[in-house]
């Protein structure tokens, strides 16, 4: 009966509270951008010379690198044998993914930041939306994450730090789709799913059709003129990218798909929208993968519905047999 509820009324289980912290947690990070990253690089006077917080972030990042490990170690201490395969595989292709963008994409260690923050809205939209673990909507958790993510990142561009953004950052689009990921590993982690754990269809497939709109949308405003990637050679569009109504997604030539010096390796490349969207989606689908693995489906999008024919069958109605 709870199962047929569920299936005529999706929203019936979600949890407004955390619903309201999710949104609540979206909203201030993006608004609390700027402020934090000046906080973060002011300089300030000390005993032994000036210092800035920033100078921590390194020290910051071990730390919590040690609490993830020990918090995924105590989760599967109690994981059966499948499980640890499942899971255990996916935090190592989480953490090889994160090296590579580390290795390649990284501008400075300060945006280790889209790690925590990103992390845990998707941690804090999977408690709204899956309280008691037993619908696994993972694909809509890490696409609403995600795009909530890439909203923050084109508002960096168009508005918070508009002031020296030369163009929209898709190299963070990535880091914080990787840190959706890790949020709902987090929030599932090695918890065996219940009985009746099935990936709703109607959720999967309301994932992909919300990401085939964005990107239809993004399509069509590219095709009518209305966004276009770079200016013409030798122009340089103004502080937020606009320019006669037409948005350029680099405010000059020659930032995307190059390689640009930066503090963390000495240079870093600046991916293109096109691979990046790539990448982006060819991740969906590894999460997707993950969540048919660790719910148990093994690719059945739901469990059948009961018939009613066999709900007034007469074995239906006996008691336990004696």
């Amino acid at each position: 009966m709870n199962q047929t509820v569920e299936w005529s009324n999706p929203f019936a289980r979600v949890s407004w509270l955390w619903a309201g912290l999710a949104l609540g947690w979206a909203v201030v990070s993006i608004l609390g951008h700027l402020p934090f990253s000046i906080w973060l690089v002011s300089q300030r006077a000390g005993a032994s010379g000036p210092w800035a917080f920033k100078d921590a972030v390194p020290y910051v990042s071990m730390l919590a690198a040690l609490v993830l490990c020990l918090w995924v170690w105590r989760q599967s201490r109690s994981a059966s044998s499948a499980r640890l395969r499942v899971v255990g595989l996916s935090w190592l292709v989480w953490l090889a993914c994160c090296v590579m963008v580390d290795r390649w994409l990284t501008f400075t260690v300060n945006e280790y930041a889209h790690y925590p923050q990103f992390a845990l809205l998707a941690w804090l939209w999977a408690r709204a939306l899956d309280g008691e673990r037993t619908r696994w909507p993972v694909l809509s958790v890490v696409l609403i994450t995600t795009l909530l993510g890439a909203l923050d990142e084109t508002a960096q561009y168009l508005w918070t730090t508009q002031s020296y953004s030369h163009y929209l950052d898709f190299n963070d689009w990535l880091v914080n789709g990787l840190a959706a990921w890790a949020g709902v590993m987090l929030f599932y982690g090695f918890h065996e799913p219940a009985p009746s754990a099935s990936l709703l269809s109607w959720r999967s497939r309301a994932a992909w059709v919300a990401a085939a709109l964005v990107l239809a949308l993004c399509t069509a405003l590219a095709t009518c003129g209305c966004v276009r990637l770079t200016p013409d050679p030798g122009v340089q569009i103004g502080p937020g990218g606009m320019d006669q109504k037409v948005l350029y997604l680099q405010r000059a030539e020659g930032w995307y798909g190059h390689w640009h010096p930066g503090p963390r390796h000495g240079r870093y490349w600046v991916i293109h929208p096109l691979p990046a969207l790539a990448l982006l989606g060819l991740g969906l689908v590894g999460v997707a993968a993950f969540a048919r693995s660790a719910s148990g489906s093994g690719g059945t999008e739901r469990s059948p519905r009961p018939q009613a024919s066999t709900l007034n069958s007469p074995l239906h109605s006996q008691g336990p047999s004696q």
